[in-house]
């Protein structure tokens, strides 16, 4: 093998140049020959519309059109396939360049767990904005006897759920509320002893109607229940019923009379 003996400064520099000359040209051919071949220089490619599709057949899709994909974000929306695209980047329409990568948002299969709101001695109006919020849907509604008719309980699979326990976002949740009214039988309220104005305002919050007699020979206090009709038993439970109408005795002063 030959050996370049390099004597003279005239032959060092002429090697030197030499060799700048083929790393340059080394240098131009890898960007404006090799790489405008393999990344389709100017090649325009309109990006098509994939909502709707399912991954599988978006990724396809793309393929065909020298396109490719990635999952940038996932979202579980109800009732919706599971891995169908939602959106995507850049927009249907858009000239993009060969090989382009998409960004695609899917769907997903489970839906995240969010916690269970308080419900309880709510107005359903109130229950409603609540569960709206948490990403929830009410479901059935069902009315007890009660004089509220707020909220008495939350349920979820036919089970009571507790505030803050997690539950399945778009889950629907059960109502039980109280039905205004209250029970339409129910056990006579004892009164015998109390002011005749508290008696009455127990007994028409109840939902009674009241009579009202004075007894001037009780020896009672005067203004207070000395005796009602019906009465509750100590053997027994006495019922009535809503509408119904009470009579209470009241003291009074025999010099009043």
């Amino acid at each position: 093998m030959k050996v370049v003996q390099l004597r003279t400064v005239r032959d060092v520099l002429i090697h030197l140049g030499t060799m700048a000359s083929l790393l340059i040209s080394l240098f131009l051919g890898f960007f404006f020959l090799y790489l405008p071949a393999i990344t389709h220089p100017g090649e325009k490619v309109l990006v098509p519309d994939l909502k709707g599709m399912t991954l599988k057949a978006g990724s396809e899709f793309l393929a065909d059109r020298d396109l490719r994909y990635e999952v940038s974000d996932s979202s579980y929306v109800p009732k919706a396939r599971p891995l169908t695209i939602l959106s995507q980047f850049p927009q249907p329409g858009d000239q993009v360049k060969a090989d382009r990568k998409i960004f695609v948002t899917i769907t997903t299969f489970n839906p995240p767990e969010v916690p269970m709101p308080d419900l309880l001695g709510l107005p359903l109006r109130s229950a409603d904005m609540q569960l709206q919020s948490a990403g929830l849907q009410r479901g059935n509604i069902r009315y007890v006897p009660e004089f509220s008719s707020n909220v008495l309980r939350q349920e979820y699979g036919g089970q009571p759920i507790a505030r803050q326990a997690k539950i399945p976002k778009g889950a629907r949740v059960d109502l039980v509320l109280g039905d205004g009214i209250g029970p339409s039988e129910f056990a006579v309220p004892g009164v015998v002893g109390k002011p005749r104005a508290e008696a009455e305002i127990l007994l028409r919050g109840s939902g009674l109607r009241l009579r009202t007699r004075y007894d001037y020979g009780s020896g009672g206090q005067p203004g207070t229940v000395v005796r009602q009709q019906p009465a509750p038993r100590p053997d027994s439970v006495v019922t009535i019923r809503r509408g119904q109408t009470i009579t209470l005795w009241v003291a009074a002063d025999s010099l009043n009379r």
